[in-house]
């Protein structure tokens, strides 16, 4: 995981092939396989539900919430400070 990070690094702040010390793109590339299979056969592999099952209700919560907020927004009330 190590090699993986710090090959994300260095993509992002220059070219891969001008770091020396990396792990080649090819060990790169199998890692990220293994990783991926690892994941699916995890997810695969688990009793969890595929969808939360109070999804509908939290959605219901945050959408009531957010009115909430515009109302006193639009009231003149000011709203809980972000933290």
């Amino acid at each position: 995981m190590p090699d993986l990070v710090a090959a994300k690094r260095v993509a992002e702040h220059g070219r891969y092939a001008d770091h020396r010390g990396l792990p080649e793109p090819g060990r790169l590339a199998a890692d990220v396989a293994a990783l991926r299979a690892e994941r699916e056969a995890a997810r695969d592999g688990s009793a969890l539900p595929e969808r939360p099952p109070a999804e509908g209700r939290v959605h219901e919560l945050l959408v009531a919430v957010r009115l909430e907020g515009l109302d006193r927004q639009q009231d003149g009330v000011p709203g809980r400070p972000r933290g």
